[in-house]
């Protein structure tokens, strides 16, 4: 963000002096930096890893969590989704906020661990659960301190039975 506000700042001042928009210098990274970095780590056999890497993590994952729920699921499944909004009252809000806090914790990893505590309500083995995530690197990795805009992806997150570690308070 440190890139958006300094040229922003910079355009601003020159308009508010009636002059031409400043000279902004390049970026040292571009995306297809990241594109051409990213392809040279596949092509040196990191693609190879990581599949192997996750097709055993989710290896016996069900594709189909059966839960317990108030009607049947339909007989067969469509491509037609839907969301169904929840509003959470917000005591409960804050009450889980405040557990999260005082575990050291975020409100994502305590609705996680109800989400896990769910899954083993259920006769399967494991189950997923999927979350996006914005890819942070280390400046020094590949320059990306000047970079402005989002690169995100998608993580899928094994939830095993007794794997998980309870909430204690600090």
């Amino acid at each position: 963000m440190g890139v958006m506000y300094s040229e922003l700042a910079a355009i601003y001042s020159a308009m508010r002096r009636g002059g031409a928009p400043p000279q902004l210098p390049q970026l040292p990274v571009q995306y297809v930096d990241y594109s051409a970095w990213q392809r040279a780590r596949l092509e040196r056999g990191e693609l190879e890893a990581q599949r192997a890497y996750w097709r055993q993590q989710l290896a016996g994952v069900p594709q189909l969590l059966e839960l317990p729920t108030d009607f049947p699921r339909p007989a067969s499944f469509s491509d037609r989704c839907g969301s169904v909004p929840v509003a959470v009252p917000a005591a409960q809000a804050r009450a889980l906020r405040a557990l999260a806090a005082s575990c050291g914790a975020t409100t994502f990893m305590a609705l996680l661990a109800v989400w896990q505590v769910r899954a083993e309500q259920s006769e399967e083995a494991a189950a997923l659960a999927g979350s996006s995530a914005l890819l942070r690197y280390r400046a020094t990795q590949c320059g990306w301190q000047t970079h402005s805009g989002i690169s995100s992806h998608h993580a899928s997150m094994c939830l095993s039975p007794g794997a998980a570690q309870p909430l204690r308070p600090r």
